[in-house]
């Protein structure tokens, strides 16, 4: 079991690294991401996210088929 979910989540992480490589975000922008974990589980993905200091009610959230999009400000 754990064995499984440490492979999803190498496997989201690689992902998302190969995401931003291909944006081509400048090095010099300062960019700052929250931890995250990445589980699935029965078909569902959750998707958790490390937001202290942020109220749950100004969490933005956007869906697509292709990604997913959280933006918040403290």
């Amino acid at each position: 079991m754990w064995a499984e979910a440490c492979a999803v989540l190498e496997e989201a992480e690689q992902l998302h690294r190969r995401f931003f490589s291909l944006l081509g975000v400048p090095a010099r922008l300062p960019v700052w991401e929250p931890p995250a974990d990445v589980l699935a589980r029965d078909g569902e993905i959750w998707v958790v996210v490390a937001l202290p200091g942020v109220d749950p009610e100004s969490v933005e959230l956007s869906v697509t088929p292709t990604g997913l999009s959280i933006r918040a400000e403290r």
